[in-house]
């Protein structure tokens, strides 16, 4: 493709040598760059793509594009100076894979927590009614036989482009994404078309990004400000309620959905039985009965999302119905691990003071026996939350084991101190073991029967980070190991 034409649209500083020469691919990372690729010198959270660029040119990139006047040792090369090279990247991104999101309906899902329920619900709704639907976000990028893992929830712009390309070329109808406030900041998401957009809540968490709640609850809004077909708000939230008093005269159609009187979809009836939960939707004159074998409310209001979505799409009530009731949890999320009637024990990615105290009401009203709960929170993270966190948890749980999670770089030992601050607020009993898997051993060897462990901050990880290594760490397979070793089951 047409250099000239790809940055037709940035807002150009100044150029050197012909822009009029073929490219083709488009490199942020100066080790994926090709011959005949343009490198787009981004600015990281840490690094700077500028550094990189003589590697870039040494991999055949035969353009540079930076927010940088031009180095005397790059006199010669093609070059593109730009205000923003994270906007331009966006847009070269969207220019070279041919505006992929005009040809798919990109439903996009922002929120603290919930956002990888519910586009995991959506896309089991969507695929049971015979819709062809890929996913982009925590899970990784899924479309039917495809699978691959990312580094970010919602990655860099190309990334998202070039996935979005791929998809349609293998034939997909819909795509849903997690959209992460960062992803919002960093201009990821700022040339994708989306048709709808869902917004869960808005809790503490990225602190140690944003500083403040306002600045994370703008790039939020940022996101269900962009041109939709339709938005889907949850107004039991007080930031759901913000948005929907500030909206004013937005284009999309914006449909709010809760529990009290004044939203335009009132959620009703909930009943908690022992092995599934009812619930209705009333949407203007019509009743919408379900049942799911999802635990807990915050489930119910991330499904609640994902219906209405799907009715929007025209998908069938019975079929929509059927697909509830026979949602699959995401992995690592209130994820059971058999351990033959002894006890139970629960794994669950809560990693944010809202999370846990949804994860720990939902279990506490089913259990028979004791809450126990092991948990620690992520190094290099907003510590503000590590108290709070503490403090929900030990008045939650009859037993807390505080430990790692992943202390990245970070010395674990400072992490607990800070989390400890919430914990001896109350007068519950709590252990400390640094070791995380230790500190699981000590969870089931307290165990008897009808306790609930509670596992939480990795869910469907299987690593664990220290000092920039990932280190093997299945907490499933660890958890069927320490049983096995305590009862001998499993055998």
């Amino acid at each position: 493709m047409n250099l000239k034409k790809l940055v037709s649209s940035c807002k150009t500083i100044a150029t050197q040598g012909s822009l009029d020469i073929d490219i083709e691919g488009v490199c942020y990372d100066s080790k994926k760059c090709s011959q005949n690729f343009v490198f787009v010198a981004i600015r990281g959270l840490s690094e700077d793509g500028n550094k990189y660029i003589s590697n870039a040119v040494n991999k055949g990139a035969v353009a540079i594009v930076s927010d940088r006047p031009v180095e005397e040792s790059f006199k010669g090369r093609v070059y593109v100076r730009v205000d923003d090279t994270r906007k331009a990247l966006s847009i070269i991104s969207n220019e070279f894979y041919k505006w992929p999101s005009e040809r798919i309906r990109v439903i996009g899902v922002t929120g603290t927590n919930g956002k990888t329920s519910t586009t995991y619900f959506l896309k089991q709704i969507f695929e049971n009614s015979g819709k062809r639907i890929g996913l982009i976000g925590t899970l990784g990028a899924q479309f039917e036989n495809m699978n691959r893992k990312l580094v970010n929830t919602t990655p860099e712009s190309l990334d998202i482009q070039m996935l979005l390309s791929e998809m349609d070329y293998l034939g997909a109808e819909y795509v849903v994404m997690e959209v992460s406030s960062q992803g919002v900041d960093m201009g990821r998401i700022d040339h994708i078309t989306f048709r709808e957009g869902i917004f869960t809540n808005l809790t503490q968490d990225h602190l140690d990004y944003h500083k403040t709640m306002e600045k994370y609850y703008t790039a939020k809004k940022k996101f269900l400000q962009m041109p939709t077909d339709f938005l889907v708000v949850n107004r039991d939230n007080i930031y759901g309620e913000r948005f929907l008093s500030e909206a004013g005269d937005q284009a999309a159609r914006i449909i709010s959905y809760g529990s009290g009187d004044e939203v335009e979809v009132k959620l009703r009836n909930i009943v908690y039985n022992s092995d599934s939960v009812e619930f209705s939707l009333l949407i203007e004159d019509k009743q919408l009965d379900f049942i799911t074998n999802l635990a807990g409310e915050f489930n119910i209001y991330n499904v609640s999302g994902a219906i209405l979505v799907a009715l929007q799409e025209g998908i069938e009530f019975e079929s929509i119905y059927e697909s509830v009731k026979k949602l699959n949890n995401v992995p690592g999320r209130m994820q059971k691990v058999d351990t033959r009637g002894q006890f139970q024990v629960v794994i669950d990615y809560a990693h944010t003071p809202d999370g846990l105290y949804n994860v720990l009401s939902a279990l506490r009203k089913s259990c028979k026996g004791r809450l126990i709960t092991v948990f620690g929170a992520g190094g290099d993270r907003d510590r503000d939350k590590r108290s709070i966190m503490g403090e929900i948890v030990s008045k939650m749980s009859d037993i807390c084991i505080v430990t790692s999670d992943n202390p990245r770089w970070e010395n674990p030992d400072r992490i607990i101190e800070d989390i400890l601050k919430g914990v001896s607020k109350t007068n519950k009993e709590y252990k400390v073991i640094s070791d995380r898997y230790e500190a699981i051993r000590e969870g089931i060897s307290l165990a008897q029967k009808n306790d609930i462990i509670l596992v939480a901050g990795k869910g469907h990880e299987i690593w664990q980070s220290i000092k920039g290594v990932n280190h093997p760490f299945d907490e499933k397979e660890i958890v069927i190991h320490l049983a096995e070793e305590k009862f001998g089951i499993n055998k």
